[in-house]
């Protein structure tokens, strides 16, 4: 007989049904037990491997299980670029390590919003370049999370809402958000005290600017690169403590909006500041308070820190051994510095390069460790101080250290004895000094002197040989002694300067040469001079610096001092002589010959009136005698030439002309906070006049790769997508391509980074000690 079932039954069986039917599909398979089994497993799958016996062992990959013994899955699905399959339901409870789970999955973008993440403890690397997830995983419990390094690297899609995450555990976060372009949550409310790396967190993170004030950054000792190119960023962070930090080295290069009150910040710990505001183009805050005596690197600090002008005085550098670069291309420094302590610095290698409106009173600083200057002052336009007295007994190079110094005009013979004369080409260059030719000994020229005097003092350690002869003294007493020597004089006395009033008698023997005078005669004479026949047996020239009558003789009256040291001052002919010791116009004199320039006096040449009260060229032939000296220097055919040269910040006023635009032409704007050239229609800056040359180009490219090569892109307004060449990536060991996007890429290389055609190249040329470079 039939057994009836009562309604009641008949209901609670069809809600049965109803519940299984709508219930996941259950799977009757096999469980993973071990984390290398599931490893493998994965393997086989992404590798399109896996076979049929594998899916009636373990069933689907969508219903796969674990059991508690399964506590890891690092690198499942790494480099898996095809991988995107729907893993919504796993059981991720007993899971603890999910390091690089998703690393180079580059199209997965599934649903993974319930995983269970309790137990984790490591999510480093986990989505590393997965560039195209953006999955809610907002809820996930991070409370056990104590590693988060790299996790959302160049996950250029991912902006997810991830502001309640429990970060209390977390003691790395370096390169976190690194290049994930889009990223920009609020993350405001996270526990950051358990932090030690903050190292590259925002790096390129190109948009986030969310409000972080309230971090604890106590723990920190890590923030180099933290903000590099974050280019939005600017967050008032002014309350940070720092006092654990020891390096910030780039923490805010390239940083161009940022421009927030740090003054508070205690960097006490900080051992290196290199680069810190490099491309911060719009920072200007007071830092004088900061504590810098730990410092030892500030290369690079203010590298076109464009806008930056605060004096730092107080600061103690006493540790620094490098200020490479320090204040290059930062265009309104001008702050005082006079009173740091410059005695460990190594390197100023082009530290005021570009600066063009530094000039402040350098001239007590300690030097004597210093072994590079070259390009310290290049294109300090407006730096003019003396700098005779520092100690450069260790200086290897001065190459082009003032060249395009246009206002330095200093006395230099203090360097003569510690120069490096063989490493020191076109220090004057284009600079402001009367002399702008390379040293070759230790008689100059030097700058304004072309020819250095003996030392008056002694020097403070023996000479390295002996002397040729006997010192003696600067000048003769000015009052004759009490009692006659007792012996004769070396010499007969000379006084100072020849009298200005001629001798009652004429001279027992004619003059070698012609007297001159400063300035041609406009008038000829009437019959042509006749320099006198040469003494006869007499072979060696010496130099005569009487003013008018300066030249070169051979009649065998040298001084003696000079006939006991031929070597040293004597000449076996008269171009030699002229040469050695004579420049310019008197060189032209001394060779008994006058500069084309003044071969028609109805012509005035025109020369910078610095003696007036105007910027002003003059062409009433006054010009002092200095300029006529090195006359090919001084002075100009045109008021235009005259004050292009001499005064080229206010170019318009000197010449009493409009601006004419050079018309098609770029210039860099460094009044803006990116990196842009502009078209010279805009009227260029007034102190790029007269000095076109250097600041305009011909086309966009060459104005950007000129002025803003690191950050060439930006200024040509591309996009950065690389060369396809490849570049080490020492932070992997690894060599990766030039461009943006799945692996191989690496993400688009920086300007200095050396780049091969192969991998294999790269390998050997950069990572050679890396034994499976080529496999990486």
């Amino acid at each position: 007989m039939m057994q009836m079932h009562s309604p009641i039954t008949s209901v609670i069986l069809v809600l049965l049904i109803l519940l299984v039917a709508s219930s996941p599909q259950v799977y009757a398979a096999q469980c993973f037990a071990a984390n290398n089994e599931l490893k493998d497993a994965a393997g086989r799958y992404v590798d399109n491997t896996w076979s049929t016996a594998d899916e009636t062992e373990y069933g689907p990959i969508e219903g796969w299980c674990f059991t508690d013994q399964v506590t890891s899955m690092s690198e499942l699905f790494k480099d898996a670029s095809a991988f995107n399959e729907d893993i919504t339901a796993w059981d991720t409870s007993s899971i603890s390590d999910m390091r690089e789970m998703f690393n180079g999955a580059s199209v997965f973008d599934q649903d993974i919003s319930n995983w269970n993440t309790s137990s984790v403890t490591t999510m480093s690397r986990m989505f590393m370049l997965a560039s195209e997830f953006n999955g809610n995983i907002g809820g996930w419990d991070t409370s056990s999370v104590s590693n988060m390094r790299f996790m959302f690297f160049q996950a250029t899609q991912f902006n997810g809402d991830i502001s309640t995450w429990i970060t209390s555990s977390v003691t790395t976060m370096e390169s976190m958000f690194e290049e994930a372009s889009l990223f920009n949550q609020n993350l405001s409310l996270w526990n950051t005290s358990s932090v030690t790396t903050m190292k590259n967190m925002f790096r390129r993170a190109s948009v986030f600017d969310q409000d972080i004030t309230t971090w604890n950054t106590s723990s920190v000792s890590d923030m180099s690169f933290m903000f590099h190119k974050a280019t939005q960023f600017n967050g008032d962070i002014s309350t940070w403590i720092t006092s654990s930090v020891t390096t910030m080295e780039s923490m805010f290069k390239g940083a161009s909006l940022f421009n927030q009150n740090l003054s508070l910040w205690n960097t006490s710990s900080v051992t290196t500041m290199k680069e810190m505001f490099s491309g911060a183009s719009v920072f200007d805050q007071d830092i004088t308070t900061w504590n810098t005596s730990s410092v030892t690197d500030m290369s690079f600090m203010f590298f076109q820190a464009k806008q930056f002008n605060q004096a730092l005085s107080t600061w103690i550098t006493s540790s620094v051994t490098t200020m490479d670069s320090m204040f290059q291309g930062a265009v309104k420094f001008d702050g005082d510095i006079s009173g740091w302590n410059t005695s460990s610095v190594t390197t100023m290698k082009e530290m005021f390069r570009g600066a063009i409106v530094f000039d402040q009173d350098i001239t007590a600083w300690t030097t004597s460790s210093v072994t590079d200057m070259s390009l310290m002052f290049h294109r300090a336009k407006q730096f003019n101080q003396a700098l005779s007295r520092w100690d450069t007994s260790s200086v290897n190079t001065m190459a082009q250290m003032f060249e395009g110094a246009s206002l330095f005009n200093q006395n230099l013979c203090g360097w003569k004895d510690n120069f490096p004369y063989n490493n020191a080409e076109n220090i004057f260059q284009s600079s402001g000094c009367i002399f702008r030719s390379t040293p070759a000994n230790d008689q100059g020229s030097f700058c304004i002197v072309s020819d250095c005097e003996p030392s008056s003092e002694p020097s403070s350690q023996p000479s390295s040989e002996p002397s040729y002869q006997p010192s003696v003294s600067a000048m003769p007493s000015s009052q004759p002694s009490s009692e006659p020597s007792s012996e004769p004089s070396y010499q007969p006395s000379v006084s100072a300067m020849p009298s200005s009033q001629p001798s009652s008698e004429p001279s027992s023997e004619p003059s070698y040469q012609p007297s001159v005078s400063a300035m041609p005669s406009c008038s000829p004479s009437s019959a042509p001079t006749e320099a006198p026949s040469k003494p006869t047996g007499v072979n060696l020239f010496y130099a005569i610096w009487v003013e008018g009558n300066e030249g070169c003789r051979n009649d065998g009256d040298e001084p003696d001092y000079m006939a006991v040291n031929p070597t040293e001052w004597l000449s076996s002919t008269m171009e030699a002589c002229c040469k050695k010791y004579f420049v310019g116009y008197l060189y032209d004199a001394c060779m008994g010959r006058y500069p084309p320039d003044h071969d028609d006096c109805n012509v005035m040449l025109f020369y910078p009136d610095w003696d007036g009260s105007n910027k002003n060229c003059l062409d009433d032939g006054k010009e002092p005698y200095y300029m006529l000296s090195n006359h090919q220097y001084f002075l100009s055919n045109t008021r235009e030439e005259c004050c292009e040269k001499f005064y080229d910040w206010d170019f318009y006023t000197c010449s009493g002309t409009t601006p004419e635009l050079t018309h098609g032409e770029f210039y860099p704007d460094w009044s803006g906070g990116g990196s842009t050239c502009l078209a010279d229609g805009n009227k260029i800056p007034d102190y790029m006049i007269g000095n076109q040359k250097w600041f305009l180009s011909t086309t966009l490219e060459k104005c950007c790769e000129r002025h803003f090569y690191w950050d060439i892109n930006d200024c040509l307004g591309t996009t950065a997508v690389g060369t396809d060449k490849w570049y080490a990536s020492y932070e992997d060991q690894k060599c990766v391509q030039d461009c943006s996007g799945a692996p191989p890429c690496g993400g688009v290389a920086e300007p200095w980074d050396q780049k091969y055609t192969s991998k294999e190249q790269c390998c050997k040329g950069q990572l050679s000690w890396v034994a499976k470079c080529r496999f990486k």
